[in-house]
């Protein structure tokens, strides 16, 4: 169900070909029909320390699975974000690789694998993604988690997009990208009041979400009460 307040469901006995539904540890919603659940390290222990340090992700994934034995009927699972917004899925290839941001990930089929990379330094300082990135590869769906909509942009080789730093979801992983100030001088910059943002060439393709946490953070501010002494 996608919308503003985005679910998914799966179907535990159709993906048990594919070993089941991983996901993150804080996105069951439900588990139903004898539908059974297990940790499973991501990746070797460099990859999942790695993570576990560097992208705010558990070194950790709960596959979500199904057997004879244990099921009572149609076993299901049900996922959700933790941001309010929609749900993006996708269906990776054997070759196919996408780079995602930080808290992005929420399941994907147990054959997708979840590894890292890294970024350069002013990616890493100003990009909103962090040094080290999850990158997700195939075969298998792959579901993020998006905070307000998301908008799909397929880029030509020759092509350019500017994206707010915390409005990244997943790009493809053979693209890069600059960090610049989004205006032409450092006046614009203060006036308008944007910062940096992520210049991205194509070939390749880009989703962004149409709300950020930042935002959000910087709307309720004001209307907090200061702590009581």
């Amino acid at each position: 169900k996608q919308g503003g307040f985005a679910v998914v469901q799966t179907d535990l006995a159709a993906a048990a070909t594919n070993g089941g539904v991983k996901a993150k540890p804080t996105a069951m919603v439900s588990l139903g029909g004898g539908g059974q659940m297990r940790a499973q390290c991501e990746g070797d222990c460099c990859t999942a320390s790695c993570r576990a340090c560097c992208t705010n992700e558990g070194t950790c994934c709960l596959v979500h699975y199904t057997t004879a034995e244990t099921a009572q009927g149609a076993a299901d699972v049900m996922f959700g974000p933790d941001m309010p917004g929609d749900a993006l899925c996708l269906t990776l290839g054997d070759k196919d690789r996408w780079k995602l941001a930080g808290g992005a990930y929420l399941c994907s089929d147990a054959g997708v694998e979840i590894g890292w990379g890294m970024q350069s330094v002013m990616q890493g300082c100003f990009s909103g993604a962090g040094f080290v990135v999850q990158v997700a590869s195939g075969p298998g769906r792959l579901v993020l988690g998006v905070y307000g909509s998301v908008m799909r942009y397929d880029m030509q080789a020759g092509e350019s997009r500017v994206v707010d730093n915390g409005a990244l979801v997943a790009w493809s992983a053979e693209m890069d990208y600059d960090i610049r100030l989004a205006g032409c001088s450092l006046g614009a910059v203060c006036c308008s009041g944007e910062g940096l943002v992520c210049i991205f060439q194509g070939p390749g393709t880009v989703f962004v979400q149409t709300r950020t946490v930042q935002a959000l953070a910087d709307a309720i501010k004001p209307h907090l009460s200061p702590p009581q002494h």
